[in-house]
């Protein structure tokens, strides 16, 4: 049996947030940007797991802080859906020990990217999803940080990769990831993306 958790320091009692119950709607129509953004802010040190339920859209690309778990249900009834059509619009700029789990990220094209890891470390994407809307998004991207910072110790595991223009992307033309970083992808799902992983 493997079991993938996020450790939070030994001793401390992870905290539990639902964003419902901070000002989120998730009625699928609302921005529930600000709501969420700002319980990801209020988020302790020692860590957080932060619930996401179906429904919920955002304008801006959401960052969360340090040791912060989001997730959901099951990726089936949990979605957190970008609504900007800016280009290149990121939805969740990943942080050291971030774990996004159960849930099910919905793009809307213009080469936009689901989750970016940049100088990050001790990261977790299990058993969420990742859709397109016109084949021209990145689902994971994976890069150094503008002053070299490499992402490492990453972990994709039961992950699925759905109408993106590349599923996960470990480097890019301006940062390329440290090919001595390391990170691992492990039983995901790509279909119907132009490139499934690329590296």
């Amino acid at each position: 049996m493997l079991l993938l958790i996020l450790t939070f320091p030994v001793g401390v009692k992870a905290d539990v947030f639902n964003v419902l119950d901070h000002g989120a709607i998730c009625n699928d129509i609302s921005d529930d940007w600000t709501a969420i953004q700002n319980l990801l802010n209020i988020v302790p040190a020692s860590g957080a797991l932060v619930r996401v339920p179906r429904g919920c859209a955002v304008s801006d690309t959401l960052i969360p802080k340090l040791n912060t778990r989001i997730c959901g249900d099951d990726w089936n009834n949990s979605h957190l859906r970008l609504t900007s059509t800016a280009f290149g619009k990121v939805l969740i700029k990943a942080n050291t020990r971030t774990e996004i789990c159960h849930l099910h990220l919905v793009l809307n094209g213009n080469s936009q990217i689901g989750v970016l890891f940049e100088g990050t470390r001790e990261t977790l994407f299990f058993r969420s999803w990742i859709s397109g809307l016109d084949k021209s998004e990145t689902g994971i991207l994976v890069r150094s940080t503008a002053d070299g910072i490499g992402s490492y110790d990453g972990n994709i595991e039961l992950g699925q990769f759905e109408a993106l223009f590349r599923g996960v992307q470990i480097g890019d033309a301006s940062r390329p990831n440290c090919t001595s970083n390391i990170w691992n992808v492990h039983k995901s799902r790509f279909s119907s993306n132009a490139t499934g992983l690329f590296l």
